[in-house]
This record gives structure tokens, C-alpha cells and sequence, in this order.
């Protein structure tokens, strides 16, 4: 996948932080001190204030599952909480009810990844507010699509929007990339497999060919720790 040479374009191309306005919280840098390696992709998200306190379940399982990420592939997740008319690049975390006017999804979904004009949306749905574990669990999923991984599956369907089909023997079910939420399968912990999928597809992917970012509206850099 020419991650050498992804790598090395991302660096020469890597974008600058731009101040943040009076007016903006910072939070913690999630993940700064648990990186494997002397250089790590940092990837700037924002999320409003009043929906972290609105759905603290949630937003406390989101900032587990981008720790858990952080711990196994080299990437520094810095997190911005913003008051309501603040604005600043990065990614956005939706909490808030996926079936509304503005994201018009069926009620059965939990949580979902995108990209619109440029701009990437990682979205919970407000009925995980009841269920903290699934909200982790949700969390770790769309953080994965988020980071280029697709579904696992052990069988081939093409409802699924992106798929790798697992061997036979190997129980999809338990992987936090499987498709669907299954009673009974925690789907909470990373494997090998999704972990080595997301090394490979964090720069590559994030990266268009002449090596600027695929998502505009977010800082994306190599940084080489302290």
C-alpha cells in the first residue's frame, strides 16, 4: 500500500494548526503519551458543549473508544469542545437523535461515519445514552470507519457499504467491525486484524494521491513527539 511514501508526502504537505477562538474549550489530548512510534497522525475533532452534557454516557464512551484506539495505532486524537457559536477544523461528534431532519436515518441506526463536501461527521444516536457499553462498542466502530477501516464479515453481502469476508471458522460477530450490533458479542475489544488494518489505512487513506487531506475541514499532520 506504499505507506512509506504516503507517510512521506503526508510530512512535506502536513497541515498547520490554526489558532482557536476566545471563546472554545479545549479538552484533553487524548492518546499524546501512548503512541508506539516517534511519529503519530494527528487528527483534530470538535464536538458542541451542550450535547456532551446533554449525553454525558455518551460522550464519556466516545472518549473511551478514542483512547482504546489511540493505544494501539500511532495517532494523537485532539479533541476540541466547543461553545455554541465557536469554530474551529476538525471533525465533527454528533450526539444527537440520527432520525431527525437533519440526518433523516432510519431509527435503527446507532451511529454512523461520513464524509459531505469535505467534511467528516461521526454520529451517535441519543438512545445509546441508556446503554453506555453498546455507546463504547458504537464508538469504536465508527471511529474505525473513520480511519479507512471497512465492515468484516463472514459472509459475502453487498448491503454492506464495504467489506472484507473473513475465513471460514473465524466468528465475525465478535469483531468491532462486524456490521451490526449482535446480543451477546461484546464487540468491544480491537483484534489483531482491525488493528493492523487501521496502520495500513491511516495515512494511505486519509491521503489523496498528491498527498492533501481527502476530508478539507480538519487538521492533518505528521508531528514527531517530544
Amino acid at each position: 500500500m506504499k505507506k512509506t511514501i504516503s507517510l512521506l508526502v503526508a510530512l512535506l504537505t502536513a497541515c498547520v494548526s490554526i489558532p482557536l477562538e476566545s471563546n472554545e474549550i479545549i479538552s484533553e489530548n487524548i492518546g499524546a503519551q501512548s503512541l508506539p512510534s516517534d511519529f503519530y497522525v494527528r487528527i483534530n475533532l470538535k464536538v458542541r458543549k451542550q450535547e456532551t452534557e446533554q449525553y454525558p454516557q455518551m460522550w464519556a464512551a466516545m472518549q473511551r473508544a478514542l483512547e482504546e484506539w489511540s493505544l494501539h495505532i500511532p495517532v494523537h486524537f485532539k479533541v476540541h469542545v466547543l461553545s455554541v457559536h465557536a469554530r474551529a477544523k476538525g471533525i465533527a461528534i454528533r450526539l444527537t437523535d440520527l432520525a431527525s431532519t437533519e440526518f433523516r436515518l432510519s431509527d435503527d441506526f446507532l451511529g454512523i461515519w461520513y464524509v459531505k463536501n469535505g467534511v467528516g461527521f461521526i454520529g451517535l444516536d441519543d438512545k445509546l445514552e441508556d446503554y453506555p457499553e453498546l455507546a463504547f462498542s458504537t464508538s469504536l466502530h465508527e471511529l474505525g470507519h473513520m480511519l479507512g477501516l471497512p465492515h468484516l464479515t463472514g459472509r459475502e453481502d453487498t448491503s454492506y457499504t464495504g467489506w472484507i469476508l473473513l475465513p471460514p471458522g473465524v466468528d465475525a460477530e465478535n469483531y468491532v467491525m462486524y456490521p451490526r450490533r449482535v446480543p451477546g458479542k461484546p464487540q468491544s475489544q480491537l483484534s489483531e486484524v482491525e488493528i493492523e488494518l487501521a496502520h495500513h489505512t491511516l495515512v494511505y487513506l486519509w491521503t489523496q494521491p498528491n498527498g492533501s487531506p481527502r476530508v478539507d475541514d480538519c487538521e492533518f499532520s505528521l508531528d514527531k513527539r517530544d
